[in-house]
């Protein structure tokens, strides 16, 4: 049936009413971010991630945002039906024209399944075999097993080809609903072996789904209600037993022993053997409700034809306000009667009374004398006592008084009626302080003249012991014996704007102001402020439940607080925190988190009634279950710079530096409530702790880096995983290995560089030195010498004495001498004598001017010589002094008439010898006398070898490395 009929359907069906309470839909749409509102299919993955198919896209969605993919992402189709997580962990989409699988970035067609084309996927189920069953919207039903694939239809035995749903009964059977019965098919056989339809029992041959509860039962959703097979017998749910519409389209357990059913006239929920049902009129964006699903959280999803998606977090909060029936949504007090009818002050609305869910109203028109109610008090005689803008309006048996009950108040602004146990009444007014009434008559007015520390008073309070507190906007005040005791900041009071007051199961006073909480116990006051954890400074109201919980309404969410716990205790290694404060928002159901002053009342069953400033919350604490898994907490998202960049792993530049991540805790029951910890290893020694998604870093040095976070929920569980991501920042250039060998290697030679030119402006300056030495000895000492040797002569020549003569003569002579050596010192130390050139020419000339006088012919034979070679001066200075003494010995000694010298320089050393054709050494010389000792130790001065022959003459020979 197309769906516009069905939509209209619902409008003119006669159904059951829902109950008239509302309860805390979160509704999720095409205005949240949906691909579109009409909901095919929700399905919740094991990374906690809820899938939303639509008729136009499929959704991925945390509680933030919604991921939509469409047939650009790679869908065969955009009308999306159904979605399933496979055991293997695989997501895999049936739309109107096939089957995809997720990669994790986008959809692409399932091996195996191109059969498929074309066809409109209803229904997709994994029986215990790991086999994958996909039935189709009219084209039958497909059976995938190891690459293989089995085809049931009309054709081979199947009742119908419109597909609705798949169960596994038990090993080898699978239970399949379809448009005309419920077919059984044999897995090991692959063929159907029985159907169901109305002569067996259904309520009606059209299904819609079929479901095997935990306790073995199974259900099948039909056209005309729910049949159900149990122990053996057929049993039935529809209009008659209380559904809200026969119409069944879908059923879910909800994990605590009922069954949610979603139908085309709204939902019903199956618990206890009774139905209780919800429409629009209760919160659900839509009646047709066409998909349910249940998360990890134990929250129940539901989807609807036009409004989206629902959420139900918890029937343990209903809802009363202008939509349920009530005349303002600013409730104010509560009181309760014998027969269990709760009643409602308002301001602007007047009274509302509220019993079995429906509600009703009292306002001026009933005789109130003023429809803006403070506060409501239910007397011994179930009378009702009305606390107004404009003073005190007495119900009774339903009528109420015209008239002020009390028409000499100092204000008629009454915010609290207390009746002590005399029976007493306490009115506080709100600038008129304290009246006290007995009988009607007032015998006692207190305001700042006579105690009070302001006129202002909000709460009143008789204790245990029968002293009666007072909360002023100056303090509170204590009316005990007689007297009246004040305390104030001076006291130790947390501050002087008083708000509410509450006595404990053990007698403590707790005092709620606008800057936290101070408790009164043993004459002492302690604090309880934002400092030791409290979430909320402001105490608007303070009530204990039966478990001894205490509970603050506060002007941003409802607070529980567990006395029991000293302090909340942390540890990265456990599972679980100890949670002293837990903040309930409109998140976790709330009609408003803007409390009303002293607006809550606990009924007879236990439960609260929490007056605010968008309506009545009705809480049964009692169904209020923590969550005992932490939430699965993923990295979704990174920055650098602040720009988006896909989440993986990187290696940045040193200059890429400021990186930011944005991770979800999945919560769908108090998203607001997750507590974050992370850490950046390698930055951060501890754990950091946020309530916020989203973490930078800046300016990180290099190195290697591990990014973790982990959630912690509501009720103190975290993460069974933490969310990781690893990075790398490069160093810069000069940070990396080869940049600090490079510059090792230039600092050596910098330094080898430095080195050198230091040695050689040591050598040029030394060389300098040499030469001005060479030059003050040759002109100044050598000129002496001369000038002494021609003296010498001169006076010779002139002297008549032979002895005298003779020592003028051998002056001269040693004059000559010295001039003649230190002409060779000169020499060699001159800088500009330095070269290999220098020393062959000196050789030349020694050898020239010494032999040939004697008629010594010197033959010379130079070979492989660089003449511009420079030499060092040991080197240079010790071979002459050996060539000059062989020479010198030669010209003296050897008698011979020829001396041939031969310089042979190869590069891997030379070979001086002077070789004369004389005698040779004396047969007693030659051990060798004191020149040739002095050679020897010359050449080993500069490390070369010395030698003689003493054949055919005399041959010295000097052998040295390369020059």
């Amino acid at each position: 049936m197309p769906r516009l009929v069905l939509f209209l359907l619902v409008t003119i069906f006669a159904a059951n009413s829902a109950s008239a309470q509302g309860l805390p839909f979160n509704n999720f749409s095409i205005q949240s971010g949906m691909s579109q509102s009409v909901v095919n299919h929700i399905m919740q993955d094991d990374s906690g991630y809820i899938w939303i198919a639509t008729e136009f896209g499929l959704n991925r969605f945390n509680m933030f945002h919604f991921e939509q993919f469409y047939e650009t992402n790679g869908l065969s189709h955009n009308g999306v039906e159904v979605v399933l997580q496979r055991r293997d962990g695989t997501i895999i989409a049936g739309t109107e024209a096939g089957l995809d699988y997720f990669d994790g970035t986008l959809f692409r067609p399932v091996p195996g399944t191109r059969i498929l084309e074309g066809d409109q996927v209803s229904v997709l189920f994994e029986d215990n075999r790991q086999g994958l069953w996909v039935g189709t919207d009219g084209n039958g039903l497909y059976y995938f097993s190891d690459d293989s694939f089995q085809y049931f239809g009309v054709s081979n035995g199947l009742s119908d080809d419109i597909i609705r749903g798949v169960i596994q009964l038990d090993d080898d059977r699978i239970a399949v609903a379809t448009r005309n019965g419920v077919n059984i098919v044999s897995i090991s056989q692959r063929q159907v072996i029985q159907i169901y339809r109305e002569a067996d029992g259904l309520s009606e041959n059209r299904t819609r789904d079929i479901m095997k509860r935990e306790d073995g039962s199974i259900w099948i959703a039909t056209r005309e209600g729910i049949t159900i097979l149990e122990n053996g017998a057929l049993r039935y749910l529809g209009v008659r037993e209380g559904l809200i519409h026969p119409r069944v389209n879908k059923f879910i357990e909800d994990g605590r022993g009922g069954v949610w059913i979603a139908t085309e006239g709204g939902i019903s929920h199956y618990t206890n053997n009774r139905l209780h049902s919800y429409t629009d009129t209760n919160g659900l964006s839509n009646n047709i409700v066409t998909a349910l699903a249940r998360d990890h959280e134990n929250n129940i999803w539901f989807g609807t034809y036009g409004g989206g998606a629902d959420l139900l977090v918890s029937e343990k909060i209903q809802h009363y306000s202008v939509q349920q029936g009530m005349l303002s949504n600013l409730a104010t007090s509560f009181a309760q009667d014998r027969s269990g009818r709760v009643w409602v002050g308002t301001y602007g609305g007047g009274l509302s009374q509220i019993s079995g869910g429906r509600v009703s109203n009292f306002t001026t028109a009933q005789n109130l004398i003023d429809n803006r109610v403070y506060t409501l008090t239910m007397d011994r005689q179930q009378r009702l006592w009305i606390g107004t803008r404009n003073g005190v309006s007495l119900m009774e048996n339903g009528r109420i008084y015209p008239g002020n009950q009390f028409p000499d108040l100092p204000d008629p602004k009454v915010r609290q009626i207390l009746i002590d146990r005399l029976g007493d009444f306490w009115i506080a007014t709100y600038g008129g302080g304290i009246a006290r009434y007995r009988g009607g008559r007032q015998i006692a007015l207190y305001n700042s003249s006579n105690g009070l520390p302001n006129d202002i008073v909000m709460s009143l309070l008789e204790d245990r012991d029968g002293a009666i507190w007072a909360a002023t906007y100056g303090g509170v005040v204590r009316f005990i014996d007689g007297r009246i005791d004040t305390y104030t900041t001076q006291n130790g009071l947390v501050n002087n704007n008083v708000i509410s007051l509450f006595e404990d199961g053990i007698g403590q006073i707790w005092i709620g102001t606008i800057g936290g909480i101070s408790i009164f116990v043993g004459g002492q006051l302690r604090s309880l402020t934002t400092a030791d954890g409290l979430p909320q400074p402001v105490a608007y109201f303070i009530i204990e439940d039966d478990e001894g919980n205490v509970w603050i309404g506060t002007n941003n969410g409802l607070i529980r607080y567990n006395t029991s716990i000293l302090e909340d205790i942390t540890d990265p290694d456990r599972v679980r925190d100890d949670v002293r404060f837990k903040l309930y928002t409109t998140e976790m159901g709330l009609i408003s988190n803007e409390n009303n002053s002293n607006a809550v009342f606990k009924d007879r069953e236990g439960a609260f009634w929490i007056g605010t400033i968008g309506g009545v919350n009705h809480f049964r604490w009692q169904l209020d279950r923590e969550v005992p898994a932490g939430p699965p907490v993923h990295i979704e998202g990174m920055s650098l710079f602040g720009e988006s960049i896909p989440v993986m792993e990187y290696e940045f530049r040193h200059d890429e530096n400021f990186i930011g991540f944005t991770f979800t805790g999945l919560s769908f029951s108090n998203p607001s409530g997750v507590i974050y910890e992370y850490r950046l290893r390698g930055i951060d020694q501890n754990w950091q702790r946020t309530t916020q998604r989203t973490v930078r870093y800046t300016t990180l040095p290099d190195g290697e880096y591990r990014f973790e976070v982990r959630a912690r929920n509501s009720d103190g569980f975290w993460s069974p995983q933490r969310a990781t991501i690893t990075f790398t920042i490069l160093p810069p250039f000069w940070k990396t290995w080869w940049f600090i060998v490079l510059m090792v290697i230039a600092l050596i030679l910098l330094s080898g560089f430095l080195y050198n030119y230091y040695r050689i402006a040591k050598l040029v300056d030394l060389e300098r030195i040499r030469i001005r030495i060479a030059s003050d000895l040759h002109d100044d000492v050598g000129a002496s010498l001369t000038e002494l040797a021609l003296q010498a002569d001169f006076l010779q020549a002139i002297q008549k004495d032979p002895k005298t003569g003779a020592s003028l003569k051998q002056m001269g002579e040693m004059s000559r001498k010295i001039v003649t050596t230190m002409d060779d010192i000169v020499w060699s130390i001159d800088a500009r004598n330095d070269t290999l050139g220098d020393l062959l020419d000196r050789m030349q000339d020694y050898a020239t001017n010494v032999l040939l006088p004697g008629g010594i012919e010197p033959i010379f034979n130079f070979t492989g010589a660089d003449t511009d070679k420079v030499l060092p001066l040991d080197l240079r200075q010790n071979l002459y002094l050996i060539f000059k003494e062989a020479v010198n010995n030669a010209a003296k000694h050897s008698g011979a008439n020829s001396v041939e010298i031969i310089f042979d320089i190869k590069p891997i050393g030379y070979t001086l010898q002077i070789k004369d054709n004389g005698k040779g050494f004396p047969e007693k010389t030659r051990s060798g006398g004191h020149g040739l000792k002095n050679m020897k130790m010359r050449a080993e001065r500069i490390k070369a070898s010395l030698d003689y022959i003493n054949e055919n003459g005399l041959t010295i020979r000097i052998k040295g490395k390369g020059l």
